[in-house]
């Protein structure tokens, strides 16, 4: 979490419909579904992704398995780079959609959120200020 200036909104939302699902997926570019979030990559992107993920030591695995999770624990950087590939189809996209099914998806540059409609009417709910 950041530092948080001020709360805007906050509540409970329904059980997202891909909140136990998990895929890899190459089709106009590679896309990593994690519960209700979605992050499209490039090709170039995924593979630099996954070249840091196996520089993860067993060292840290272990740190992870027994990190006690909190607001007020520091970080610890797994792994860091300043520099990722230049390839970003999506810079600066902003995307919303209602879908087939009553679903909206939140786009916002390479990142996609999965919602509700009634979440995203409850989501959408903060005021300016």
């Amino acid at each position: 979490m950041g530092s948080i200036i001020k709360l805007l909104n906050q509540g409970t939302v329904e059980t997202p419909y891909y909140n136990n699902y998990m895929s890899f997926e190459l089709t106009e570019n590679v896309h990593f579904h994690y519960r209700n979030l979605r992050l499209e990559m490039t090709p170039e992107e995924f593979l630099f992704m996954r070249d840091q993920f196996l520089k993860i030591t067993p060292e840290q695995v272990e740190e992870i398995k027994n990190h006690k999770y909190g607001y007020d624990e520091k970080t610890i950087y797994l792994r860091t780079t300043g520099s990722l590939p230049d390839n970003n189809w999506w810079r600066n996209k902003f995307q919303l959609e209602k879908n087939r099914g009553g679903g909206v998806h939140f786009h916002i540059n390479n990142v996609r959120l999965d919602m509700s409609w009634n979440d995203y009417k409850k989501i959408f709910e903060a005021k300016n200020d």
